[in-house]
């Protein structure tokens, strides 16, 4: 069994125990060495609400963006690379441990506006399209389009009021963070330091702010806040 494998079969296994913990209300938990380097972080009273659940996205499309190889490539990239930064919150700060990010897609693409998505009075808002979007309740819509977004600047990716979600394809697949900082945003981050807290400037960060962000996109780096924010949409 290779590495990958065996942490998915300890998370699976973990996942399994929380329930019982939960029906049972007392159970007892003999931790013991194995593949996983979760066991280095992972402790008996770390099984509760902020770890061991799944984080439901829907993703949809519209008539501008096909859900073809390269489309669906970028989209596995974002989602890996999600997972990835979840299951770094967990080694680090001890938040999300074993929480699954799930995609569910819709296939029945949603009529694009001409001229893109706006915020501005008379535009078309991302809200239609993307709460249109069939999937999971209580799961997260994203749309994926091929149109411009414009809420305020020309944007890569935008999270609503409403809390839908729009990619663009030119940004998919980029860094593999584009959706990594705009559930950032869905959760509710406030770690930063400018745009209100909403964005930082470092370019190494996730919620890295447009301007400072390196090829237009956002980096690698978590931080506390991002964490939570991320295991705040875990169902």
């Amino acid at each position: 069994m290779d590495l990958r494998k065996a942490m998915d079969l300890e998370l699976m296994i973990i996942r399994c125990l929380k329930k019982s913990i939960i029906i049972n209300k007392i159970f007892t938990i003999n931790w013991s060495q194995s593949l996983s380097p979760y066991t280095n972080y992972i402790t008996p009273n770390q099984l509760d609400s902020s770890g061991l659940l799944n984080i439901n996205i829907n993703i949809g499309f519209d008539t501008t963006a096909q859900a073809d190889a390269g489309t669906l490539k970028n989209i596995a990239k974002e989602k890996q690379k999600l997972q990835d930064n979840v299951d770094a919150c967990c080694k680090t700060y001890q938040v999300a441990c074993g929480d699954i990010v799930k995609f569910h897609f819709d296939y029945n693409q949603k009529n694009a506006p001409a001229g893109g998505y706006t915020n501005a009075p008379g535009g078309t808002s991302l809200d239609p399209n993307a709460g249109g979007i069939s999937g999971v309740a209580g799961g997260i819509n994203v749309l994926v389009t091929g149109s411009p977004i414009n809420y305020g600047g020309s944007d890569e990716g935008e999270t609503t009021g409403a809390g839908n979600i729009g990619l663009n394809t030119g940004g998919l697949g980029l860094s593999g963070n584009l959706l990594s900082h705009e559930l950032g945003h869905r959760g509710g981050y406030k770690g930063g330091n400018i745009d209100n807290k909403t964005h930082t400037n470092d370019p190494s960060k996730i919620m890295v702010g447009g301007t400072f962000a390196i090829g237009g996109t956002p980096g690698s780096g978590i931080d506390l806040c991002w964490c939570n924010a991320i295991a705040s949409l875990a169902k």
